[in-house]
């Protein structure tokens, strides 16, 4: 959504209480810069026979990953057996262009498709004989300048534009005390695993409008996730924000996850885990929703109705910790509401000594739009 708004604060709070473990909470200073453009292609050798194509240049870094679709070799004319450029691979999104040779000089490499931050150009190669080749198609970064997500102004996230920053700030809601709250990263301790979080362009609304977006890999206990705080105090402590005003939560996804779970317990890559936490401690088995973000280039709207929240169930009464309210007479507090927060939740099985994560975590997620309605 395009609506402008920049953090001004030079330094975040990180509160002392209420904080996941390991959570890292993302300041302004961390807003990506504009789409770099790709590198144009190398030029082929000239000659008789066996001309090789020239390298294709690397696109600058810059903004967003925005993902780069590489166009076809062209022909060249002339002497024998000259060898034609093939297509540059993208980096995902569109599929790679197929390069034709002919008899003459080489053809030139393929040129990088400008694209979003550091997307790299395909290297140049050997064409085959045969017809022109084909440009690869599609883009996630997308020249449209109109919102393809909600068409009204988000209440609690839009990222702002590249002018005069992306920004990581989250809305006040009515009552609500949050004008330092901001995005925040957190996952489970698995050694060797990363993780990031910033504003980048590339949002809902093309390439100059921004979305927050999330990196990361290697997550092999509960998993990682993103999210932010509704109401803080002075101290940046999340303090209980009654939604009793609204009906549900709406954001707008795009990307991939891989080890991810769905719905009772099941094995659901490109899913994502949006859940609402209140100030009744549920040990992680929060009220949520799960949503699939399929297609990854699309932005899919994922709408999470208070009515319809539910836990996964696997804290009980008797687990550790306190243990949690029994799921089949527990109720979705949301006058005590404290945090939303977007999990890539593992897939998890039985194994020797307790569960296990055949597919470590990992996910490469865009979000903008974010309201409660």
């Amino acid at each position: 959504m395009r609506v402008a708004y920049a953090v001004t604060l030079s330094a975040i709070l990180v509160a002392a209480s209420c904080a996941l473990p390991g959570a890292d909470v993302v300041s302004s200073l961390d807003a990506g810069g504009a789409a770099g453009v790709g590198g144009g292609g190398g030029v082929a050798a000239s000659g008789d026979s066996s001309g090789m194509a020239g390298a294709s240049g690397k696109g600058t870094t810059g903004g967003s990953s925005g993902m780069v679709s590489a166009s076809g070799g062209a022909v060249a004319s002339g002497g024998s057996s000259g060898m034609a450029g093939a297509s540059g691979k993208s980096t995902s999104g569109g599929s790679s262009g197929m390069a034709g040779a002919s008899g003459g000089a080489a053809a030139s490499g393929g040129a990088a498709a400008s694209g979003g931050s550091s997307g790299m150009a395909g290297a140049s190669g050997k064409g085959t004989s045969g017809g022109a080749g084909t440009a690869g198609s599609g883009s996630l970064c997308s020249s449209a300048t109109t919102d393809q997500c909600d068409t009204k102004i988000p209440n609690l996230y839009g990222g702002g534009t590249a002018s005069p920053a992306c920004s990581v700030s989250i809305l006040p809601l009515p009552g609500a005390n949050n004008v330092n709250t901001f995005w925040f990263t957190y996952g489970d301790a698995t050694a060797g695993a990363t993780r990031t979080g910033q504003a980048e362009t590339c949002g809902c609304a093309g390439a100059s409008d921004c979305a927050f977006h999330t990196t990361g890999s290697g997550y092999k206990d509960y998993g990682a996730g993103v999210g932010f705080d509704l109401n803080d105090d002075s101290s940046n402590a999340a303090l209980p924000y009654d939604a009793s005003a609204y009906v549900g939560l709406r954001l707008w996804l795009r990307g991939t996850t891989t080890g991810t779970r769905g719905k009772g317990f099941s094995n659901s890559p490109n899913t994502v885990h949006v859940k609402l936490i209140t100030a009744t401690n549920r040990h992680g088995d929060d009220y949520g929703e799960y949503c699939s973000l399929a297609p990854a280039t699309n932005w899919v709207e994922c709408d999470a109705p208070f009515n319809r929240l539910y836990r996964d169930g696997f804290c009980t009464p008797a687990s550790g910790d306190g243990g949690c309210p029994d799921v089949t007479m527990d109720t979705f507090d949301k006058n005590q509401l404290l945090k939303v927060q977007i999990e890539f939740s593992s897939y998890q099985t039985s194994g020797d000594g307790g569960l296990v994560t055949p597919v470590p975590v990992g996910f490469d997620v865009w979000v903008d739009d974010v309201s409660m309605y």
